[in-house]
């Protein structure tokens, strides 16, 4: 059997760990998924810093693996873009067949109100798992790459701990330090640019986000200093703030949320 080590357990990972083990036949492979975030958890700690807008085709790819996302993990359907500039604001329908979703890649925001429900990514690691992978919840530290290229790949983890694998996937993301890792291995792999989002949740009743967003996701380019781009995402009880930039930090999403023509929204 061979054994197939997936780092990062979001949905690259997940999917891939899917196709996997539901495409294999009479003789799948052993999948391990290592990831440490804890994806079950409420507030910053699960939150995978995303602004949570997934494509049908995602779901389309999901339900040919047999996989169906329950209700509760979708937090609403979008039906349009708004488009917000310095010289005014235009609207886009979704084209005729597509639709998008928001859902909250961890748990979803602290909410004393406590909605239940369950995050994207967490559905999917469970899923894969329950599909026959291993979910080790450590960090990987590093690869050894074997001069043969018909033995294994010694793949550490945790405290000095190893094991060997035939594959190797990396999905682990540009927010994790693993692609450094990869860069020192020294076999010609170079990391992608990369800039910077802010992120937070703004509690509404459901009804004044139906009200305010009508299904329409807001983005805007308003020529702020330091802002390359800001969004505002609706779910079912809270917006998504995202401002992305080189260098945004808190106060650049506090200043984009003062600006007259955020707040108009």
């Amino acid at each position: 059997m061979k054994r197939v080590v997936i780092i990062g357990g979001g949905p690259s990972g997940t999917v891939c760990a899917l196709h996997l083990l539901k495409n294999a036949g009479a003789h799948p492979p052993e999948v391990i998924i290592f990831d440490k975030k804890p994806f079950s958890h409420y507030g910053p700690l699960g939150c995978n810093m995303c602004a949570g807008l997934i494509s049908h085709t995602v779901l389309e790819t999901l339900e040919a693996l047999g996989i169906s996302v329950p209700a509760s993990v979708i937090q609403r359907k979008v039906k349009s873009h708004f488009f917000e500039t310095r010289w005014g604001g235009v609207s886009f329908e979704n084209e005729p067949g597509t639709t998008l979703y928001t859902a909250y890649r961890g748990m979803g925001p602290l909410d004393p109100r406590g909605e239940e429900g369950l995050g994207f990514d967490q559905f999917l690691l469970s899923s894969a798992v329950d599909s026959g992978a291993q979910h080790i919840q450590e960090m990987v530290s590093s690869l050894e790459l074997p001069s043969n290229p018909i033995k294994s790949i010694r793949v550490k983890y945790g405290n000095n701990k190893t094991i060997e694998a035939d594959v190797v996937v990396v999905a682990c993301g540009v927010n994790s330090d693993f692609p450094r890792v990869l860069k020192e291995a020294g076999f010609g792999y170079t990391p992608p640019a990369t800039f910077h989002a802010c992120q937070a949740e703004i509690p509404l009743e459901e009804e004044e986000v139906n009200n305010w967003f009508n299904n329409s996701v807001k983005v805007f380019s308003l020529g702020l200093k330091g802002i390359s781009l800001g969004a505002i995402t609706p779910k079912r009880r809270f917006v998504t703030v995202t401002v992305l930039g080189a260098h945004v930090r808190r106060a650049d999403l506090e200043r984009f949320l003062l600006h007259p023509t955020v707040s108009r929204h």
